[in-house]
């Protein structure tokens, strides 16, 4: 993801979105345990040394939100995927949730970047949303900054990858 110049930006309120350091939830980081399997470890820190070599040109703020993913990632429970407990959001997962606001559900599919398509309902695991939902659980309710407000989710269902289903 490459900088814009500044003039080139929206004048909108720049507010961390990754992870639970970042994002204001019903439960703080340091109480909530979190699971990343071995394959989205690998896969997470393949992408963070990709967009943060200096090759791409990150913007501060962008930079910031790249170190808070790393260090979620650092804190989290490294689990082969039989051991990760059920329900939690993993790249590939398909997570059916609900805006506590408007009432309205939505279902995506988390996907890294490349594979992002958002008629199809794969959202990047970069995303705001994406961020935002990786690592957390079923019944997990959360809120984060986003330039038009707070944005408030509860997760309702969460299916593992396909390739998990059948196994």
């Amino acid at each position: 993801m490459l900088s814009k110049p500044a003039r080139d930006r929206p004048a909108l309120r720049r507010v961390p979105y990754f992870f639970t350091n970042k994002i204001n939830i019903a439960m703080t980081s340091t109480n909530r345990k979190i699971y990343v399997t071995i394959q989205d470890l690998h896969r997470l820190k393949v992408l963070l040394q990709a967009v943060t070599s200096p090759a791409y040109e990150l913007a501060g703020q962008q930079r910031k939100y790249l170190e808070s993913l790393s260090q979620e990632i650092d804190r989290a429970e490294v689990v082969d995927r039989k051991d990760l407990p059920q329900g939690v959001v993993t790249i590939q997962s398909r997570v059916r949730y609900q805006d506590l606001e408007s009432g309205k559900e939505d279902e995506v599919t988390l996907v890294m970047p490349e594979q992002a398509d958002y008629s199809q309902r794969l959202i990047s695991i970069l995303a705001p949303i994406g961020t935002a939902l990786f690592a957390y659980r079923e019944g997990d309710e959360l809120s984060w900054e986003v330039p038009a407000g707070t944005r408030r989710i509860k997760i309702l269902e969460v299916w593992p990858p396909k390739d998990e289903e059948k196994a």
